[in-house]
């Protein structure tokens, strides 16, 4: 029986420690998600805010499911991207004290399978279900009732008094409504209270309403929504965007006035004499104007410049003109229209014409500021007189009346001269009489619409597909004009298309090429040629001048060309930091202090000056490409005068009878060697060695002015010493200090002392004024110091529990490499030792039992340098014990 308890006891303990499966949502609806996404970190995943990413399921919610253990309880946030700035901020109400000043989620896992209800991020319970919905409306081309201007809509039952709308200015009205999130809600605005002020909403930008005509939608999400401006019964902002329309009528069958042809219209105020016509050939006359978009346009022709001559339109093809006659009327959209060509006073061609439809597709090739016209035996090949519409896209079209039964020659011309002529294939071409071709089309007795065609080709315009062009201009001045890209593709004009610098010295430009079409280009420094780029013959094809372009051939799909160095066929070389320093204890120095001159910045003595780091220290940090020879000397003021000597056994002949100092650059950051001026080591009787000094800032919101190192060292200066971001929010400097020497220092969040630590009384000495620094005796031989959170004694270890009751002890801190173990504790269970990189490389791994007594474990890491991790974890995974190690 004592045994059948015993099988009980231990399944129960099983149980208990048995993996249950844990859901935890989040709603993002009121965040912008970060590209990295969404994570959560706890105590279950060492608070890493990598490791645990969460799956978006649809309305903003990101979920993710965890094997957790039975009874344990576990601390948790959720991060909107994969670093610590992401961090939600846990209202008090629903958190635990996390020891750092704020608040963690927790949860106890029970004994069964668990799915955590949807919190809002930041918030302790679901996201707010209701929105504010802003719309504006333009009045200002309206008299507004003095019954004011309403909103009438989905959302207030459409009642048309019941949302009144706030003037704000420039005849603009407002009004600001609270309604459900992710909804759709139609609406229009109303002038006065009544529905006899309603707008009339396009159809273009509206929704049937049912009635004949349309209402406004909006769909909304979880967020806040301000509506743009929309001027009342338009689908745009007021001042409506215009659009060019072309008139033409046949004046064949008519004796053309002295006084021209004109039209009078709506456009013009109904003036008989303000806009002639002019004639395209074979008695047609056009004019072309600007109207509104989306308009409707009346007008009649006149033989003359006077009413007397005026048309008589045909009741059939017009509309009342209120005085027991007719207008023509035309309805305009949001493209160039051309209305349809008729006989004055009828409603179609004049008898024995034919309408002639030309189309032209131009393609990727910008329409030029002159606009598109087609010449041929129409119009006498005038090459201005017949302009063409767009009425789509690229595409351009003009509608002609011709003699029936006639054969037209033709070409298009992208501008208003013989210059901007297309070249027209010999396959569907015939000659014209001076070694190039023309279109040719024959009409009978009916339309003829003939097909779009390419400009300069035969067939329709192939696809076009987008390509991105990129050059890295890293290694270039860039010219004030900046950079531009010419090419087969824009008639290789080195002004016509700015490139746009995106970052890190990147240009790029965006062009619709067609599809299967090879190109040549090339990059220019500026505006003109002066500028080209030299294209390497390996990357390039003979540009026909003795030099060579860059090509590429269009795919099928949307290209982004990899960036190339400016005049080269590879990706610029990255720079590496490279860090001088000279020691000046043996010279009086220059009132105008030490520079450094050199290769790296044209052997100028007074354009580089060095910094002073104390201690007759001068340093200077410059960047230059790896495998770069670089020659360079100090300079003891800033001229020739003061150069130093550089003895023959550590320098370079410099072709004047001395020497220069030298080196070639590794593919790395570089701190060179510390050496006294005019001399090849460092200074007789000065032991300096180099002191790193670390802090840890991830507990920080970090200035825009960055971390700096002030000091007794450096003349307390809260700005000079800046330090470097390493990683996990580290920050690091390395100073040159003389052994023995006695320091105190402290470190500043920014560039100036409102941003300095309070440095705690345990680990400092006391200013005199009430607060303390951090304090170091140099020690022989340099050191790295120990690693330390702002503000504090010791490291900032976010989400883990030091037990401080084990006296683990590691040695040499910092090392080589090689570490000594050494503890007097015992464990009743194997303990796990890791040591990591601070990235989450694992570098040392072992599974250990400890008995009672002494232990010592050796640890060797060879090929890592830099912060470490050591972290001891329990069977069960959890970790109670880390520390920072540091490898030189």
């Amino acid at each position: 029986m004592k045994k059948l308890y015993l099988i009980f006891a231990l399944l129960g303990l099983i149980g208990q420690i048995l993996a249950v499966n844990v859901t935890f949502q989040v709603d993002m609806s009121q965040q912008t998600v970060s590209p990295q996404g969404i994570h959560v970190a706890g105590s279950f995943n060492g608070w890493s805010t990598s490791a645990t990413p969460m799956t978006p399921t649809g309305n903003n919610i990101y979920t993710v499911t965890l094997d957790l253990t039975s009874g344990t309880s576990y601390q948790y946030k959720f991060i909107n991207g994969d670093t610590w700035a992401g961090e939600e901020t846990v209202p008090e109400a629903c958190g635990v004290p996390n020891g750092f000043g704020g608040y963690n989620r927790e949860i106890t896992v029970g004994s069964s399978t668990t799915v955590l209800p949807v919190v809002c991020f930041s918030q302790c319970g679901p996201c707010p279900t209701t929105i504010n919905l802003t719309l504006i409306v333009d009045m200002s081309e309206q008299t507004v009732s003095p019954q004011g201007v309403h909103v009438a809509g989905s959302f207030n039952n459409w009642s048309t008094t019941a949302t009144p709308m706030s003037p704000i200015g420039d005849g603009k009205y407002s009004a600001t409504l609270v309604v459900e999130g992710n909804s759709d809600y139609q609406y229009k605005f109303i002038n006065g209270d009544t529905w006899a002020g309603e707008e009339t909403v396009p159809a273009s930008c509206g929704v049937p309403n049912g009635l004949g005509g349309y209402n406004r939608q909006v769909s909304v999400s979880n967020n806040d929504t301000t509506l743009a401006v929309v001027c009342f019964s338009q689908c745009e902002p007021c001042n409506t965007p215009q659009v060019q329309l072309t008139l033409q009528v046949d004046m064949s069958q008519q004796t053309v006035s002295p006084q021209g042809v004109h039209v009078a219209g709506t456009f013009n105020n109904w003036s008989a004499s303000a806009t002639a016509m002019t004639s395209a050939g074979n008695g047609i006359f056009t004019v072309t104007l600007t109207v509104d978009q989306d308009s409707t346009q009346e007008y009649v022709f006149i033989n003359g410049d006077d009413w007397a001559y005026a048309e008589t339109v045909p009741a059939s093809c017009g509309v009342p003109n209120g005085i027991g006659g007719y207008n023509r009327q035309v309805s305009v959209g949001n493209s160039n229209t051309t209305a349809p060509l008729v006989c004055f006073a009828s409603c179609d061609p004049c008898p024995g014409m034919v309408n002639l439809t030309l189309q032209v597709d131009l393609g990727i090739t910008p329409a030029s500021p002159q606009g598109v016209h087609v010449a041929g035996t129409f119009n006498g090949w005038n090459t201005s007189a017949t302009s063409m519409s767009q009425v789509s896209g690229s595409v351009y079209s003009v509608t002609l009346s011709v003699t029936e039964n006639s054969t037209h020659e033709y070409i298009f011309i992208n501008g208003d001269t013989w210059a901007n002529a297309e070249e027209v294939p010999a396959s569907c071409g015939v000659p014209n009489g001076t070694g190039g071709y023309n279109r040719q089309v024959t009409v009978d007795s009916t339309a003829v619409t003939v097909p779009v065609v390419c400009f300069s080709q035969c067939e329709a315009c192939p696809p076009q597909i987008q390509v991105t062009f990129r050059v890295d201009m890293s290694q270039q001045t860039v010219a004030p004009e900046g950079v531009h890209i010419a090419g087969s593709f824009q008639g290789w004009d080195p002004a016509a298309s700015p490139m746009t610098q995106t970052a890190n010295n990147i240009w790029e430009s965006t062009f619709m090429l067609y599809q299967g079409e090879t190109y040549q280009y090339k990059f220019i420094n500026g505006n003109t040629w002066a500028g080209e780029e030299t294209v390497p013959a390996a990357c390039g094809v003979p540009s026909g001048s003795g030099g060579y372009n860059r090509e590429v051939i269009v795919g099928n799909s949307m290209t982004i060309l990899p960036a190339v160095c400016f005049s080269s066929c590879e990706a610029c070389p990255v720079p590496y930091n490279v860090t001088f320093r000279v020691d000046m204890s043996q010279q009086t120095v220059s009132p105008d202090g030490v520079h450094i001159a050199g290769s790296f910045q044209g052997w100028d003595p007074s354009a580089t000056p060095m910094i002073d780091a104390g201690n007759s220290i001068f340093t200077y940090t410059a960047q230059i490409l790896p495998g770069e020879e670089v020659q360079y000397k100090f300079i003891n003021g800033n001229t020739w005068a003061g150069e130093e000597t550089v003895p023959e056994a550590c320098g370079i002949p410099n072709g004047t009878g001395g020497f220069n100092r030298y080196f070639t650059m590794p593919a790395t950051d570089t701190l060179l060697g510390l050496v006294c001026f005019s001399e090849c080591s460092p200074c007789q009787g000065s032991a300096f060695v180099d002191v790193v000094f670390y802090v840890d800032m991830s507990q920080q919101t970090v200035s825009p002015d960055g971390v700096h190192l002030a000091g007794s060292f450096q003349g307390w200066n809260p700005s000079s010493t800046n330090m470097t971001f390493v990683a996990a929010g580290i920050y690091q400097a390395t100073v040159t200090l003389q052994e023995g020497q006695y320091i105190e220092y402290k470190f500043v969040n920014g560039s100036d002392w409102s941003g300095a630590e309070q440095v705690p009384a345990e680990c400092g000495v006391a200013t005199g004024v009430g607060g303390f620094n951090r304090y170091l005796t140099v020690p022989a031989g340099g050191t790295s110091l120990p690693y330390v959170c702002f503000s504090s004694c010791d490291p900032c270890l976010v989400g883990i529990s030091e037990d401080l009751s084990i006296d683990l002890k590691i040695y040499p801190n910092p090392s080589t490499g090689y570490f000594t173990l050494e503890w007097d504790q015992s464990f009743s269970e194997n303990l796990i030792i890791r040591l990591s990189s601070l990235t989450g490389q694992e570098l040392y791994h072992q599974e250990k039992s400890w008995t009672s007594g002494h232990h010592t474990l050796e640890l060797f890491i060879p090929s890592y340098k830099g912060i470490a991790i050591l972290s001891l974890t329990r069977e069960d995974g959890s970790t109670f014990m880390r520390k920072l190690v540091f490898i030189n």
